[in-house]
Formats: C-alpha cells, sequence, structure tokens
C-alpha cells in the first residue's frame, strides 16, 4: 500500500516559501483539524499519523481537542511515539542540514479527540509532501 492510498489528510504539499508568502512570514501554519477517532469510532484512541517530508528543516507537533465544534475548540499538544525506537515527543525536529534528507515516517497518536490538527513551526526550508492520519 502506498502512503497516499489512507486515512485524512492534515497537510500536502507545504513549501517554506508558500508559508513564508501566505502566512505574512509568521513562519507557522496550523492545519485544517480533520475528525478523530473519538468523533468516528470511538473505539480505543489509537491514532497513526504518516509524514513524509522532502528536505524539510522546520518543527511538527500535533494537536487535539475534545470539543465537538473545531472552529471555536482550545487544543492541547499531544505527544507522538516513533513505534521503531518507542521514544515519545511533543515536537518532532526535522533538519535537512544534519544530513536527514528526505523522511517518510510513522508515528502513533493515542487519545479519543474529537478533531485533530497538525501545528507546523520554524520553516525554514524544503517542504512537506504529505502528513496523514487513519485510527
Amino acid at each position: 500500500m502506498y502512503p497516499n492510498d489512507f486515512g485524512e489528510t492534515l497537510v500536502s504539499g507545504l513549501c517554506h516559501r508558500i508559508n513564508q508568502r501566505n502566512y505574512n512570514g509568521g513562519n507557522v501554519y496550523i492545519s485544517e483539524p480533520v475528525k478523530g477517532d473519538g468523533l468516528v469510532h470511538r473505539s480505543n484512541g489509537q491514532h497513526t499519523l504518516f509524514v513524509r517530508t522532502i528536505n524539510f528543516t522546520g518543527n511538527i507537533s500535533f494537536e487535539g481537542t475534545l470539543d465537538l465544534n473545531p472552529d471555536c475548540a482550545t487544543y492541547v499538544i499531544v505527544p507522538v511515539v516513533n513505534p521503531i525506537d518507542n521514544t515519545s515527543n511533543v515536537q518532532l525536529n526535522f533538519d535537512h542540514r544534519a544530513g536527514t534528507g528526505n523522511s517518510h515516517t510513522f508515528y502513533s497518536l493515542t487519545g479519543q479527540f474529537s478533531w485533530i490538527r497538525a501545528n507546523i513551526s520554524n520553516i525554514a526550508f524544503g517542504s512537506i509532501d504529505s502528513i496523514k492520519i487513519a485510527f
């Protein structure tokens, strides 16, 4: 299965140049929220994230809410777990200058969240091809 064949898209084709032009150079991009497991399945709260970057330098964190209305919700930062080494992070840091280049990694996020969104900050270079979420 190719990564673009599943889940809801949080971010697609975000480039550092586009961000600076469209968001007043604020260097922060917050994605549109997508429904989480708490609204859709109401089962175990397990979410799988797929993050694919291309020479990206910046930070990515994920935020969730229990509110039913995503437009006036209060969001909190949610830690994600890398299943390969079982590390938990509240922020994913990417630095293409450190030799990481392209990245495509799965993470897990746990919680009965109604809505989940991505918060991308300190965008300096490269692009995010896609961030997808499935449960």
